[in-house]
């Protein structure tokens, strides 16, 4: 699914008095001289849409509109565990949220919008909530190439959270939900938080393959790797160049789930399979 979405929309010249309105209207980021009191330059700030979240707001100044945040909440929906994968049907509903919050300028239709960021998230479903934790300890070991693992933020893990190309991160979507569902930021129902306990979440900003030089034949890598995989090492074990023990439990990811009916039947599966 998509989870963020930034929108950025350059007005026409017509335009560009009704946004000063607007931008005289709202508040404004000053850099003032202490000695003459001139101000030598502002900035509009960034509008909260909506009173209950963060995660929507424009920012308008004379000649640009920049739209910004969560499809989900765009459409109405109680959380952001689950949305629309659709990128049109999201640009859409942030259009019409964008309509909504600025009447005075007429905006023009989603094919005039220029997207400068998207964020695609995955919900995987493991057994329990150790299992999720264990799968996140598993992916700190990952490191490599383009992508440089961040672990300094508690149980999340980072990789390339500095870039403005390319970034990826991991976390246990359970906790998350319920500090979301405690400020405020979210509604669920208590059944919802508890299946949320068997997700960790991962988003990529931009999705790549990790390039690697190796110093055998590509066929016989891949021997090796498979060989390797099988036995229960990841990406992480092979990067740090170490020997280390083969684990006695293999977590396997599988597919992405897509909505709470589909973590029920997996988990449905696995209680058939066990």
């Amino acid at each position: 699914m998509i989870d963020w979405i930034t929108m950025n929309l350059d007005l026409p010249e017509h335009l560009w008095a009704r946004a000063q309105l607007h931008v005289d209207r709202n508040s404004q980021i000053q850099k003032i001289c202490p000695a003459t009191g001139e101000i030598e330059w502002s900035v509009p700030c960034r509008e909260s849409i909506r009173s209950d979240t963060h995660q929507i707001t424009v920012k308008v100044s004379p000649s640009r509109i920049n739209f910004s945040g969560s499809p989900a909440r765009s459409m109405g929906l109680r959380h952001n565990v689950w949305g629309s994968g659709n990128l049109i049907e999201c640009g859409r509903a942030h259009l019409r949220v964008a309509d909504e919050a600025l009447p005075e300028i007429p905006l023009a239709g989603l094919g005039a919008w220029e997207i400068s960021r998207v964020d695609v998230t995955h919900n995987y479903v493991l057994g329990a909530a150790a299992e999720v934790r264990q799968a996140l300890a598993y992916l700190r070991e990952y490191d490599g190439g383009r992508y440089k693992c961040d672990t300094r933020r508690g149980e999340t893990v980072y990789w390339s959270p500095g870039s403005a190309m390319r970034g990826a991160k991991a976390y246990h979507k359970g906790p998350h939900l319920r500090c979301q569902v405690g400020k405020g930021q979210a509604k669920a129902e208590p059944w919802e938080v508890e299946l949320a306990e068997l997700l960790p979440w991962g988003l990529v900003k931009m999705l790549g393959h990790r390039e690697a030089a190796e110093s055998m034949r590509r066929s016989t890598w891949y021997e090796h790797r498979k060989v390797l995989f099988d036995a229960g090492l990841s990406w992480g074990d092979l990067a740090k160049g170490q020997v280390v023990p083969f684990r006695r439990k293999v977590l396997v990811l599988g597919e992405p789930a897509r909505s709470w009916g589909d973590v029920r039947l997996i988990l449905e599966k696995r209680r058939e399979a066990a």
